[in-house]
């Protein structure tokens, strides 16, 4: 890499690491993670494609239960 390849590499990442400091110093609560849930699924009944039936029960936690 040439000379100016690798200046504007090392000013760019210094100026994106200022503009992040800056932000989470000036805006309260930029750093916080804190989602609350959006909404809750109601509770819900299908059959699928092996003619099983599924709730919600059997999807709670994210994965499907064989």
């Amino acid at each position: 890499m040439r000379k100016k390849t690798i200046y504007y590499i090392v000013f760019f990442v210094a100026l994106s690491l200022v503009f992040y400091g800056i932000v989470s110093w000036f805006i309260p609560g930029y750093n916080d993670r804190k989602l609350e849930p959006v909404s809750k699924v109601a509770r819900f009944q299908f059959t699928n494609q092996d003619g099983q039936v599924v709730t919600n029960t059997d999807v709670d936690g994210g994965s499907l239960r064989s």
